[in-house]
């Protein structure tokens, strides 16, 4: 399975399909922070058919899917659901508006904000606050 690496907001946008949709078959490793409105312009969902690594923060506007793990760096930000087949770990605050699903493990170590479910399959670790608004499996 292949890696792409993306340096700049401007590479990973360029991922982008007419609906402002990313789609990666293999892994993805992004080194840098992607805001909301990087260059005016919005990631509305991505989808990351081996693992994801960002160095930065990532805001996603609709849904985030990794079948593999998932490491951030800094905070995440998914406006829908999020899944992560593999460990999810966070080096700031997770924020998921949707529901959450984390096959193996989750570590967030700044604070953890899940307006929807939160089902995770194996331990789970918060540094900060947890707020779940929905219902909580772990």
């Amino acid at each position: 399975m292949d890696t792409i690496t993306v340096r700049t907001s401007d590479e990973l946008l360029a991922l982008r399909d007419d609906c402002g949709k990313i789609k990666v078959e293999g892994s993805l490793k992004i080194d840098c922070n992607v805001p909301f409105n990087a260059v005016g312009e919005l990631i509305n969902s991505l989808y990351v058919g081996g693992h994801l690594y960002v160095g930065g923060d990532l805001d996603v506007g609709d849904d985030l899917y990794v079948r593999g793990y998932l490491y951030v760096r800094g905070d995440l930000y998914v406006g829908g659901d999020l899944y992560v087949r593999g460990d999810l770990y966070v080096g700031g605050d997770l924020d998921v508006r949707g529901h959450l699903y984390v096959g193996d493990d989750l570590y967030v170590c700044g604070h953890l904000d899940v307006r929807g479910h939160l089902d995770v399959g194996d331990d789970l670790y918060v540094r900060g606050y947890l707020y779940v608004g929905g219902d909580k499996d772990f």
